[in-house]
């Protein structure tokens, strides 16, 4: 039995009838238990666990199975398709731009690709990797995003600072330390919902 392979079971009852009905055994688990103790056994008798606790031999056989069908599953067998579709060492989907990534991702799994980098993979690979793509993207268009203007005129900051009324301000309001950094009010608003602070203090400039 593959749930409990240490332990034994002792039969203290039996199926007898009384008024009428079947009653189920009572098995007690010892600790030197044959592999096929319950072998033969009805589903209905019960197995007592040393915490007193008890389980139909039906359920044990179930969860027997079910451990048995987790141990024996290959790990490969989970791993989604894409993975295991392999690309062809000539021929291809040539990608140069946006639009033969988007004809290529009309293609089945299986064809190949050839990136502008000369990397050869498939369009599964591709559907498979595109969220993270698009999500890296995103990032770096952020990280890329051009700072507005911050020459001109500036309100100068200080630890005392109306925070509240000054982000009531519109965000091209450029903002200046008295160390001469410059912010404007729509960066700092972006800073402070990111880090998920309140402007009750002086933040962190940099």
């Amino acid at each position: 039995m593959g749930v409990y392979p240490v332990l034994a079971l002792e039969a203290v009852g039996s199926q007898h009838a009384t008024a009428g009905h079947l009653q189920p055994a009572i098995i007690k688990f010892n600790r030197n238990m044959p592999p096929n103790a319950l072998q033969g056994r009805p589903d209905t008798d019960l197995v007592e666990l040393s915490s007193g606790k008890r389980m139909k031999v039906g359920d044990i056989r179930r969860l027997t199975s079910i451990a048995h069908k987790n141990r024996t599953t290959a790990p490969k067998s989970l791993e989604p398709q894409a993975l295991k579709l392999k690309p062809a060492a000539t021929g291809g989907i040539a990608i140069r731009g946006k639009n033969d990534l988007q004809a290529a991702m009309q293609r089945p799994d299986s064809e190949t690709v050839v990136l502008p980098s000369g990397k050869r993979t498939t369009v599964g690979m591709l559907r498979l990797l595109q969220p993270q793509v698009e999500e890296r993207r995103q990032q770096l268009r952020v990280a890329n995003k051009p700072r507005p203007d911050l020459s001109g005129p500036a309100v100068r900051i200080s630890a005392g600072t109306d925070w509240y009324a000054l982000l009531k301000q519109p965000d091209s309001t450029v903002l200046e330390t008295a160390q001469g950094k410059r912010i404007t009010v729509g960066e700092l608003k972006q800073t402070l919902a990111n880090s998920g602070k309140q402007p009750v203090a002086a933040p962190h400039i940099r």
